[in-house]
């Protein structure tokens, strides 16, 4: 019996890994309902909730740990390089710290926002390039029942915001690259969301 319950164990662990890295370990994002990937994997597999979002967490945290100290190794060889200077290193390092606090902060509120809408966020992606498609789905959304013409009113707003946010940023970052006089694309690659703002990494 104790051996069952073990490889039990061990599935569900599995199961969470695995879902940690294919959704890359938001599982605090909710879907319409308000619920949460922790709140299903727990409910799925009879889980705890409180141990379901402590793995999540942990890996998190290594997943994290192990992105900063690839990122220091790459900067530090374009250091040894000749590419960049050391304060420079030190200069993007700061900023990179600096942008990943304001992505964290952007999803926490973009979160709140479609959970306070009632609106499930991944209706939110698109717009851009993809504008008219977008809208197209949306619409036909709307023709389904699934959200309301109140809804994606809304969300084509909040796709408008969103991409003067992104643009309003990407001009400040070239022009932080520049008074700095590095390439911004030596910025690029440390933590999630920096490539939100284009360019090539190294």
């Amino acid at each position: 019996m104790k051996k069952r319950s073990k490889i039990a164990i061990g599935v569900s662990a599995a199961t969470i890994s695995v879902a940690a890295v294919l959704l890359g370990a938001n599982f605090t994002l909710a879907d319409s309902n308000g619920t949460t990937l922790a709140d299903r994997i727990a409910t799925k597999f009879n889980l705890n909730k409180s141990e379901v979002e402590a793995v999540f967490d942990t890996y998190k945290s290594e997943k994290m740990a192990e992105r900063q100290a690839d990122e220091a190794a790459r900067l530090q060889s374009l250091v040894d390089k000749g590419t960049i200077t050391a304060d420079q290193k030190a200069t993007i390092e700061a900023k990179q710290a600096e942008l990943q606090t304001t992505r964290e902060s952007e999803r926490t509120a973009l979160e709140k926002w479609a959970t306070d809408n009632g609106i499930d966020v991944k209706y939110l992606m698109g717009g851009g390039p993809r504008k008219n498609l977008e809208q197209s789905s949306l619409q036909s959304l709307v023709e389904k029942g699934t959200i309301t013409a109140d809804q994606k009113t809304k969300i084509e707003a909040k796709q408008a915001e969103l991409q003067t946010t992104r643009e309003s940023e990407r001009t400040a970052l070239d022009k932080w690259a520049t008074d700095n006089g590095i390439d911004v694309k030596y910025l690029m690659g440390g933590g999630h969301g920096m490539r939100d703002h284009g360019g090539p990494t190294e």
